[in-house]
């Protein structure tokens, strides 16, 4: 009776050691998703600023994509 016990407490300590490493893991994927995330958009704002030049007087709404007179 006491081996079983000891059995079932080491496979709780695995579980919780595999669902920290899981944790730490999901954390750095984050980051990683967020730092390219960032890029990106950096990215394709500096693509689109490059081929079409803003016109002064004028202002691209993003969410809808309308144009306003300053």
């Amino acid at each position: 009776m006491v081996k079983s016990g000891v059995i079932c407490k080491d496979g709780q300590v695995r579980l919780q050691s595999r669902l920290e490493q899981e944790e730490e893991a999901k954390a750095a994927l984050l980051g990683r998703m967020q730092r390219l995330t960032k890029l990106i958009l950096v990215s394709t704002k500096a693509s689109q600023s490059s081929r079409f030049p803003q016109r002064p007087g004028l202002r691209r709404r993003h969410s809808f994509g309308e144009e306003e007179v300053l």
